[in-house]
């Protein structure tokens, strides 16, 4: 790794669309009962995890994202928030409504 490098820096700019391609997988965060939420890009699904092994799988069937982690908030509350959990969602979203709008061009 280079001098100067800011490993939370996914690109020099940022983009959704490069964020999309990169990250397969990611830590959302813990929430309030210290289960961990890790997400899947390939099989679009949030794993819930402690210690004693796998609580939840909860496939998102091109839901967002960002719902997930509202409804997290509201039902246990986030006690810790992922390194990557924004840009994560963020290229979630992108990604999502590109395929939306290719189905509709497609259409």
């Amino acid at each position: 790794m280079s001098k100067g490098h800011n490993p939370t820096d996914a690109s020099s700019d940022g983009s959704p669309s490069f964020l999309a391609k990169q990250i397969n997988s990611a830590e959302l965060g813990v929430d309030e009962e210290g289960f961990r939420h890790h997400y899947w890009r390939g099989a679009d699904t949030v794993v819930v995890y402690d210690q004693n092994g796998v609580e939840h799988v909860e496939p998102l069937n091109e839901s967002l994202l960002a719902t997930w982690v509202k409804f997290v908030e509201g039902r246990r509350g986030w006690e810790q928030k992922g390194t990557f959990a924004d840009p994560l969602i963020k290229a979630d979203r992108w990604r999502k409504e590109q395929s939306e709008a290719e189905r509709s061009n497609s259409s």
